[in-house]
This record gives C-alpha cells, structure tokens and sequence, in this order.
C-alpha cells in the first residue's frame, strides 16, 4: 500500500475544490466584465457616429470631402474618438488620423459590409487591428443620410487599450479576491500539515525541483537553527544558479535575435569544418528544401567549391578573408568574408563565414550601364545628325536654297526625334514614381470609347498600308483607371502593330474581363517574334531589328511605357507571338481594377 503525507491528504482536496471554484467564478466574473465594458464601448461609439451625422446635416454640402474631412479631424480631436466618413461606393472622404484619398477602399470593412441592404438604423461593429493607426481597435458604423437619401456610412472608432486596461485591472482584483480567499480557507489544514511534514523531506523536494529545472523556488525559514542555515545556503545557491541561467539565455536569444534579422547569410565551423550554426539566411540560401545542417561537414551544406576553397584558406591562417564568388548553376554573386574563431588562449577552434547575396547589386549595376550606354546611343545620333547638318550649313550649303531646304529637314525631323526620346523618358520616369506608391488618379471608365480613340489615331497610316482595325468590346465593360495613360498605352501597341505589320492585314483590339482579371489586347497579323526576344521586349530601347525601328521613327521605348503604364495601375504587360503566327500584346489589370 502506497502511503501519502499527511499534508497531502489535507492539501489536495481543499485545494482542487478551491480552484475549481474560484476558475468557475472568475471565468464568469470576466465574462460578465468584458460583455459589459464592449456593449458600454459599442453604445458610445454608436451615439457618438450618430452626433457627428448631425454634425455633417448642418454642413451646406454635407457630400463637400474637404469640409466632411475637417469636421472629423475637429470632432474626433476634441472627443477623443476616430471617426470615418466612407461613400456608398466604399471610398473614405474624411478621416480623423489619415489623409482621404491615400487610404484604402472601405467597402468591404467588416462593419459596413454589415450595413449593406440592412435599414436606416442598423449598425454594423468589429474589433480588429488598424493597418492605419497600428493599435487594436472597436469599429462601430452606422447608415448615413441626407434628405432621406442614403449616401454612405459614418464609423467611430476608438483603441481598445483603455478598455482592455479595465479588462485587466477587473482581472487582477478577481484574483487576488480568490487568493485571498483560498488564503483563509486553507491555511488552518495548510499549517497543520506542514507543522507534521519533516524539514528534511521540504528540502528533499526542494532538492528534487532544482534537479527539474525550477530554480527559481525557495526554500522558507525555519525555527531550528541548523534547518534554517542550511536552507539559507540552499536558496543562495539556486540564487547564482538562476543569474548565471539568465545571463546565458539572455546572451543566447540575443545572439539568435541578432542573426535571425541578419539578411546576410552567417555560418559558423568548428575546427573539422563542421557547421556549429547557421542562420535562417544561410539556410534560405544553401538549403532551400529545409534541411537541416548543423552538425554536418561543410562540404554537404555548401556545395560550392570556391567556399569551401575559403574556408582552407581561413583554417591555414588568422586572417581575415575577404573574396566575391559567382556561383554558375544559380547565377548569383557572393561577397563571402571568413575570419577563424579564437578560445580564450587565442587558439583558433574554427571560423565565421558571412556571406552577402549581392546578386541584385550587380545586376542593377549592368542595368544601369546598359540604360547609360542605349541613352547615350540613341541620343548621340540624332545630335551628331543635327550637328553634321549645321555645320554644312555654316560652311556654305546654306546659299543652295535645295540643299538648304533638304538640310533644315533633316535637322527637323532629328529634333522631333530628340524631342520625342526625351518625352518618353519624361513618361517612364513619372510612370515609376507612381509604381514607388504613389497612387496616380482614377476614374470609373468605358473601354470601348478609349479603344475607338486609341484606333482613330492610327487609321489612317492603316488605311494608307490597306490594314483593317477592327475593335471587340463589350459597351457596357468599365474599369477604374487612369485614361489618358491606358490609351496611350493602347495607341503605342496598336501603333507597333501598324507599324512592323505587313499590308493588307488586320489587327484586332480587343477588351475583356473573367473572375480574375480585365485584359486588354492588340492582336497582328505580322511576322511574328522570335522566341528569345520575348524576355526582353519591354526593355527600354530593346529592337529586335535597331534600323528598321528607327527608319520608322521608333525611340526604342514604346513597350517600356506600355509595361510601366500597366504596373503603375497594378497589373502587367505581356506578349504571346512566335515567328510566322503574328503577335499578341496584352495588358493585365488586376480584379480591383475592373468594375
């Protein structure tokens, strides 16, 4: 027969009967709190949603978003509330915290999604995180009207901070009230039992606990001198021992913190090459399927040559190795600096090798050469042209009125050409500036008028080649776009296929829309392209035939500005041709696009 202490068959039962009792009573303690402090917080943000649509019917046009806009940034200051006033069609005219027109469409918010087809007085609320303002919040929206006409939603909302701070204070009161009263309740059995139980046996578990890892428990005094010293000494040393674990653990999550942020790849070797750690970088690069690589040689985490010739190289000496590496199957650039890792006797025990993916630095550097040398290219010509011309003129040519006549054209036609280069460079680079975030301005559009429009600017260099441009699109399909940079769009694509197109073909331009997206297209019926050109057609003044592009009068940026037009509204620009079949050059607009 197992036998208990005696403090145990006193202790255990009063003391599972209390916490089932105090859990009990607490949990629905704080579920009465919480339901109590979120219907007190829904109810002032509803009536203070409801004053500021008072507010809004006073104003002499309560649809004016600059004036709707002051008044919630005034009202929301001096209530302490964040208010946001959101049109039927889900887009934010006023704000409290943040700029209208550079927040997102709010059709969708969980609590004005509640609100629609519901009556005039429902009201729509959820707690969730700001993506604006970063801080938990409550959203409490409710319909706003005008002279009966419903014109959207107002929504209050306010951090939940305050309240979740009232949540925690009611909390900790409840606890203590429980400790307490588990206190009284237990501590007659609890003193009794204790005064039977041997000092011997409370150390003895101590003792056992310190072995489990719970070092953070102390022995208490006792009346008995000997019992009492050497408790004392018991509890000093699970002190030492608790600080030195501290420190460790504090050291090692720093370390991990450090290296784990790091977006350079650290690996560190012991004296037989194998690997005593590795970052997420380093594994992200050298094992992509996840694998793991601690405690396995160099040789099968880096399978690169050129590395583990670095690593010798550090092994063999006390320097710092600094060398750049190309790894030929991945096509990357590494910058890999090693240096030996030294004990406290300055006895090399292994080395630390960082290694910077530089891959996208050396390829935006060939860009920027290439983009360099085709600008200095394309603009040396017509330059050296106008240059060559007027100096022939100076020196005489300008008395034979036909020479005269021939020469001043030609220095026309190359300062349109110069003109023309430097206003698409002008476009791309304010079509960039819009991809970095900055929103360029939409509208609800028709797409068959702008492809009509995009059409009559070439029909009649088609009509005189006998090319038909027939047009497909739905009347009645729209998308939010900026038109004036989709149609220039447009007329550069329908204009390359008019262009390189043989005569009497057609070209079909067309628009339509599926669950995932709105594409517009311009399909030719010429040549065709060949299929290594494809990956870089879009690329600034890449031709795939340089003189016949610039007999056309061709800048070499056209699809650029194509391609930036469609990624500053969020899509993409592509082309599907192979040579004999013709081409088809599309534009992707994403589903938020369309309408």
């Amino acid at each position: 027969m197992k036998r208990k202490p005696l403090f145990l068959c006193i202790f255990i039962p009063y003391a599972l009967a209390l916490l089932l009792t105090l859990v009990v009573a607490g949990g629905w303690a704080l579920r009465g709190a919480r339901e109590e402090h979120y219907t007190q917080t829904r109810d002032n943000l509803r009536r203070a949603a409801l004053m500021l649509a008072d507010a809004m019917d006073r104003l002499p046009d309560p649809t004016d978003a600059a004036a709707v806009n002051a008044l919630c940034q005034r009202k929301g200051q001096a209530a302490g509330y964040r208010f946001t006033v959101i049109l039927n069609s889900g887009r934010v005219i006023g704000d409290t915290d943040e700029a209208p027109h550079v927040m997102d469409n709010h059709y969708l918010r969980p609590e004005i999604r509640q609100l629609h087809g519901e009556p005039p007085d429902a009201v729509g609320w959820s707690t969730r995180r700001s993506g604006t303002v970063r801080l938990n919040m409550m959203y409490v929206a409710v319909v706003w009207r005008h002279a009966d006409e419903r014109l959207g939603f107002i929504r209050a909302a306010r951090p939940m901070g305050d309240v979740d701070l009232a949540l925690i204070r009611q909390r900790t009161r409840i606890f203590y009230a429980g400790l307490w009263m588990g206190v009284i309740v237990i501590i007659g059995s609890a003193v009794i039992a204790a005064r039977l139980s041997a000092p011997l046996t409370r150390m003895r578990e101590q003792v056992e606990a310190y072995a489990a890892g719970h070092i953070d428990l102390r022995l208490p005094g006792s009346p008995i001198r000997e019992i009492h010293t050497l408790s004392e000494a018991m509890n000093a040393m699970a002190q030492r021992l608790a600080e030195r674990m501290q420190t460790i653990v504090r050291q090692r999550d720093e370390q991990n913190a450090l290296l784990a942020c790091m977006t350079e790849a650290v690996i560190a070797l012991d004296g037989k090459g194998n690997v005593l750690s590795m970052n997420p970088a380093a594994a992200a690069l050298f094992q992509p399927g996840g694998g793991a690589g601690v405690g396995r040689p160099i040789e099968e985490v880096v399978r690169n040559a050129d590395i583990q010739r670095l690593h010798q190289t550090i092994m063999r000496s006390r320097e710092t190795v600094s060398e750049e590496l190309t790894i030929p199957n991945g096509e990357r650039t590494l910058q890999v600096n090693g240096s030996p890792m030294l004990d406290s006797h300055g006895q090399r025990i292994g080395c630390v090798l960082v290694i910077t993916d530089i891959t996208r630095i050396r390829r935006l550097e060939t860009m920027r050469r290439d983009f360099v040398a085709n600008v200095s290219h394309e603009l040396k010509t017509p330059i050296t042209s106008i240059s060559g011309f007027t100096e022939t003129l100076l020196e005489g040519a300008a008395d034979d009125p036909d020479a005269r006549h021939r020469f001043l054209g030609i220095i026309q036609r190359q300062a349109r050409r110069l003109t023309s280069i430097l206003e698409d460079l002008l476009t791309l680079s304010r079509l960039e500036y819009n991809a970095q975030g900055n929103e360029i301005p939409r509208r609800l559009t028709a797409l068959r008028p702008l492809l009509e429009n995009a059409a009559k600017t070439w029909h009649t260099v088609a009509a005189d080649k006998g090319m038909t441009l027939a047009i497909d699109c739905d009347p009645a399909l729209q998308a939010s776009i900026d038109a004036p940079l989709i149609e220039q769009a447009m007329i550069n694509l329908i204009g390359n296929a008019v262009k390189y197109g043989p005569p009497k073909t057609g070209i079909a331009i067309g628009a339509e829309r599926d669950e995932t997206e709105i594409r517009l297209n311009v399909k030719d019926e010429g040549p065709g392209i060949a299929r290594h050109h494809l990956t870089r057609l879009f690329e600034r003044f890449y031709r795939i035939d340089k003189g016949r592009s610039r007999d056309m009068g061709g800048t070499g940026l056209g699809l650029a500005i194509v391609k930036s037009i469609a990624v500053a509204h969020g899509g993409r620009a592509d082309v599907d041709s192979a040579p004999g079949k013709g081409s088809v050059f599309t534009i992707h607009l994403p589903p938020s696009e369309s309408h």
